[in-house]
C-alpha cells in the first residue's frame, strides 16, 4: 500500500481524541489540552511533535504513524475486517459508529494491535512481485496436520537450509495466521549483515544491520496446494517447499513429477467461456495475449486488443500469424483483465494478472483475487483434487 505519508496530513485525517490517547499510553506529554481543539486545527500537535528532543520517541510516533496510515484505506480495513472475522473479534459495529478508514485503522492499533499487525501481514502480500509466486498441487497429508504447532519447527528448518546453502539465516521467525482452509506462514529468516548511514540522536555514523527477508507459504487444505513467495530462484523455491511440506504436513518429499496445476489448453475448446459464479462482483473478463510454445522454433508472443471472446482472440492469432500451428502449439501463458464491481457499488475496478503453464499465477489473496481464483478452478483451468468416495 505505498502512498505518500507526511505527519501533516496524518494528524490532520487522524482523530483527534485518539492521537491523544496515543501520546498518553506512550507517556509523551506535549502540555495541550486536546479537548479544546478542532478536529483539523493541527498546527499546535504538529510544532509539538516535531519539537520532541527524545530521538526514540520521534522515531517511534513516526513509525506507528505510518503503520496506521498505510492501513487507513478501504483495502486495509477490510484486510483488518478479514484478521477480526478470524480471530474472533466483532470490529464491524464498533466500526459502524466511526467517520472514516483513519479512524478505524488507529481504534484497531491501538486497542487490537495483535490484528493490527496480522492484517498489516495480508495487505503487504499484494505488493509482492507476482512473478516470485510459484504453486504446486498433489500435496495430501495422510493424517490432518496441528498447523498451529509448526512454527518453531519450521523456522529451524528454514534458518538450517539457508545456513548451509547461501551462509545466511543464522535466525528465522515465522508466524502462522489461519484463513479458513488456507493456511498462511510468514517466515523471516536473517539476511547477510549490511552496513548502514544513517542519523541517530543528531549524528552521523556508520551501522551493521542484519535484515529479515520475507518467505511466504499459502496451504491451500481444499485443494492440497501450496503457493509460496520466495524472492530468488526456482531451485530454492522448489527446496523451501519441500522443507514446508516435510515439516508441516509430515510429506517426506514432494511429487515426482511436475505438478501441472493450470491446464491452458482449455481455452481451445470452441465457444469456451469463464464462468463467473452467480450474482459476484465479477461483470467482465478481457482477454489482453496469449503466449504459446512451439516444438520447432522459440516462445511467439501474440498481443492483441482485449477481447471477452478467446475464441475470437485466438481466431485473429492464427490469421495474424500463418506461421502458429493453433492445433498442436500449447498455450504457454495468458494475459487476463477482469472488471469488478467496486464495493461501494458506485463505479468498477480492475484486475489484470496472468497465468502461466503448468503452476504460476501473479494473483494475490484480497477478496476480489479469492474471486478470480473461484472462477478460474470453476472454468476448469484448475482443477481440484478429486475427493475419496464416503463409504456408506
Amino acid at each position: 500500500m505505498s502512498r505518500n505519508y507526511s505527519i501533516r496530513n496524518f494528524l490532520r485525517n487522524a482523530p483527534i481524541h485518539l492521537i491523544a490517547q496515543y501520546l498518553e499510553s506512550h507517556n509523551i506529554k506535549l502540555n495541550i489540552d486536546f479537548s479544546k481543539l478542532k478536529e483539523t486545527n493541527i498546527k499546535q500537535v504538529f510544532d509539538a511533535i516535531t519539537a520532541i528532543e527524545d530521538d526514540t520517541q520521534q522515531k517511534q510516533i513516526g513509525s506507528d504513524f505510518q503503520a496506521i496510515f498505510q492501513m487507513s484505506i478501504e483495502g486495509g480495513i477490510k484486510q483488518i475486517l478479514k484478521a477480526a472475522r478470524f480471530a474472533g473479534v466483532e470490529l464491524e459495529p464498533i466500526f459502524e459508529h466511526m467517520q472514516g478508514f483513519y479512524e478505524k485503522a488507529f481504534y484497531t492499533f491501538m486497542y487490537h494491535r495483535d490484528i493490527f499487525e496480522a492484517s498489516q501481514r495480508f495487505a503487504c502480500t499484494d505488493y509482492l512481485p507476482g512473478r516470485y509466486w510459484r504453486k504446486i498441487k498433489n500435496l495430501k497429508p495422510f493424517i490432518k496436520p496441528d498447523f498451529s504447532n509448526k512454527n518453531n519447527t519450521l523456522a529451524d528448518a528454514i534458518s538450517t537450509y539457508f545456513k548451509k546453502v547461501d551462509d545466511r539465516g543464522k535466525s528465522c521467525l515465522v508466524d502462522y495466521y489461519p484463513q479458513g482452509n488456507l493456511h498462511y506462514y510468514f517466515c523471516y529468516p536473517e539476511d547477510y549483515s549490511k552496513t548502514e548511514l544513517l542519523w541517530e540522536n543528531g549524528n552521523f555514523r556508520r551501522r551493521n544491520a542484519n535484515h529479515a527477508f520475507e518467505v511466504i507459504f499459502v496451504y491451500d487444505a481444499d485443494a492440497e496446494s501450496l503457493d509460496s513467495f520466495f524472492d530468488g530462484d526456482a531451485k530454492t523455491d522448489k527446496a523451501l517447499k519441500g522443507i514446508f511440506a516435510r515439516e508441516v504436513l509430515d510429506i517426506e518429499s514432494l511429487p515426482d513429477k511436475e505438478t501441472v496445476t493450470y491446464n491452458l489448453e482449455v481455452l481451445k475448446i470452441p465457444n469456451f467461456q469463464f464462468k463467473k459464479p452467480l450474482n459476484s462482483k465479477i461483470k467482465k473478463v478481457l482477454i489482453h495475449g496469449v503466449r504459446f510454445v512451439t516444438d520447432d522454433r522459440k516462445i511467439v508472443v501474440t498481443e492483441n486488443n482485449p477481447k471477452e471472446s478467446v475464441q475470437a482472440l485466438l481466431n485473429d492469432i492464427a490469421r495474424n500469424n500463418p506461421a502458429l500451428r493453433l492445433s498442436s502449439d500449447s498455450i504457454n501463458q495468458i494475459t487476463i483483465q477482469v472488471i469488478l464491481e467496486a464495493n461501494n457499488k458506485k463505479g468498477q475496478v480492475s484486475r489484470t494478472f496472468s497465468i502461466s503453464y503448468p503452476g504460476s499465477c501473479n494473483l494475490k489473496y484480497d477478496e476480489n483475487d479469492l474471486l478470480i481464483r473461484q472462477m478460474i478452478i470453476d472454468s476448469g483451468i484448475e482443477a481440484l483434487p478429486e475427493k475419496e468416495a464416503k463409504v456408506a
